[in-house]
């Protein structure tokens, strides 16, 4: 089950938090926290600034909230490089939608490495990999964070069709060694008829 609250901070600001409640396969009840952030209103320049635990904007599905999938399954890419629940941290991101004739927006973000929410960065140290013992490793500098960027366009190429083009990449540190980082790039496509 999950309750999702949301509501107007003031003028300034919204709050949304979405909580899970469930039972594992041994029994115990379990309550996540599966996002809680504030996002701003009204600045100026077509800005926006989110902080708090959110999904990370990459791709078209990881921001979405897996049970909010009518239609598809989690691509394969995701589960395996984000985990079967996507990826999510906590940290803030700026968006810009850009003044262009058409919605074009940019999202760029910083977020922590650490956490089962975070595969393919610091994530289940003394976990064996392709070989590799997977070693502790902090993300208390700036250098150790997972940086995000996103640019997403759309365009309605007629009345009754029209597509969204996105470019996605992150970068952020790994448990693979000291001073080992991970890049994942993506790009995705979506047409509407």
């Amino acid at each position: 089950m999950e309750l999702s609250l949301s509501s107007t901070v003031d003028k300034y600001f919204d709050a949304k938090a979405n909580l899970i409640f469930l039972i594992d396969p041994e029994g115990e009840t379990v309550v996540e926290l599966e996002e809680a952030f504030l996002t701003t209103q009204g600045l100026p320049g077509g800005l926006q600034v989110k902080a708090g635990q959110f999904f990370t904007e990459f791709g078209r599905q990881n921001k979405q909230h897996p049970h909010t999938w009518a239609f598809v399954d989690q691509p394969v890419i995701l589960s395996r490089l984000f985990g079967g629940d996507g990826l999510r941290s906590q940290g803030a991101r700026l968006a810009w939608l850009m003044p262009v004739d058409w919605y074009s927006e940019l999202y760029l973000g910083a977020q922590n490495a650490n956490g089962e929410t975070v595969t393919s960065f610091l994530f289940a140290p003394d976990e064996v990999v392709g070989g590799y013992t997977l070693q502790e490793r902090s993300a208390n500098k700036g250098r150790e964070l997972l940086y995000s960027a996103r640019w997403l366009n759309g365009l309605d190429l007629s009345e009754t069709v029209n597509v969204n083009v996105g470019l996605s990449a992150l970068s952020g540190p790994n448990s693979s060694g000291t001073d080992t980082d991970t890049a994942i790039y993506g790009a995705d496509l979506y047409l509407k008829w």
